[in-house]
């Protein structure tokens, strides 16, 4: 079976990112779960659950001394061994803990190179996570091709997003850029994930929140309260209302979405309308700035208003 990596390559398109965000991964191709697959959905749900995911001290320490068996000794059988181990487990549940004992406890360079070459050799998704998240503690500007590739695939943007931060910051260069490009060629559980690692302090990561950041093929909602709040919704309002800040299309349908996220019955896990402390002074500045700038009889516009305020 052809591993994952070298699949991906074969999917690359243009500014090293795979053509398709959700394509059926080798391991998954003839198999009739694929028709049903959604890429990223496991961890993305398991994350919005109740779920303990935490595994026993025992079981994360003994993955540990495979893994670290398999670092020092080089030997295949023992690489086979640990990755037997690792699919017994999702690699959401174990990642971080192994990673946590391997703290001081192994060689570095040994680590790097282990690590680099499961993640360009396994056939196997969850082994692929784990890979990741070697690299994320122990990778170099020298992985950021491969792993900018890899996080493209929204099966994978979770864990991809989290190492190429770490490995950014080690070396001391900034990270949003590459997670906004990364934002823009995924659309549903990896738009998701990977809108959560941005720098929310920049502007140009606030902008993008209200122009674009909360639509997502999965549910608005998911994103809905995280772009008001940390897009700083309201402040922006006020500032388009006094015309220091451009009120377009592009923020209009952005807002839109954000509102229409608040909106969602069909998710009521997520955040409603009322989880955003601001909602009732935001909509009422939302109503006055598509006035201002003429989009009051937009039809998109309109079933926003329906929807937040059904009376109207």
């Amino acid at each position: 079976m052809q591993s994952v990596l070298d699949y991906l390559n074969e999917i690359k398109g243009e500014g090293g990112f795979v053509k398709d965000s959700k394509a059926v991964l080798p391991e998954l191709i003839g198999n009739s779960e694929a028709n049903h697959w959604v890429p990223g959905a496991f961890e993305g749900i398991l994350l919005r659950s109740n779920v303990n995911m935490n595994k026993p001290f025992f079981v994360n320490y003994a993955l540990f001394l495979k893994t670290k068996r398999a670092i020092d000794s080089g030997r295949e059988k023992a690489k086979n061994d640990l990755c037997d181990s690792l699919m017994k487990y999702s690699a959401i549940t174990i990642t971080d803990p192994i990673l946590a004992n391997m703290k001081n406890r192994v060689n570095k360079e040994k680590t790097l190179s282990f690590a680099r070459g499961l993640f360009k050799t396994t056939v196997r998704a969850e082994i692929a996570k784990f890979a990741i998240g070697l690299l994320g503690e122990y990778g170099t500007e020298e992985d950021l091709p491969d792993l900018i590739l890899i996080s493209s695939h929204e099966e994978f943007t979770l864990f991809g997003c989290v190492a190429l931060k770490n490995i950014l910051n080690r070396a001391g260069k900034p990270y949003n850029g590459t997670i906004l490009s990364l934002c823009g060629h995924t659309f549903g559980w990896g738009k998701i994930a990977a809108v959560r690692e941005l720098d929310f302090t920049l502007p140009e990561t606030r902008d993008y929140l209200l122009s674009s950041g909360c639509r997502n093929d999965i549910a608005l909602s998911h994103l809905s309260n995280v772009c008001a709040i940390k897009g700083k919704l309201l402040s922006y309002l006020k500032k388009a209302l006094s015309e220091e800040a451009e009120f377009d299309e592009a923020h209009l349908y952005g807002i839109c979405d954000i509102w229409e996220g608040f909106c969602d019955r069909d998710h009521p896990e997520n955040d409603s309308i009322t989880d955003y402390p601001d909602y009732a002074e935001a909509f009422e500045l939302f109503r006055q700035a598509v006035e201002k700038y003429g989009y009051s009889n937009s039809e998109r516009v309109i079933k926003v208003i329906k929807a937040v305020m059904p009376e109207a």
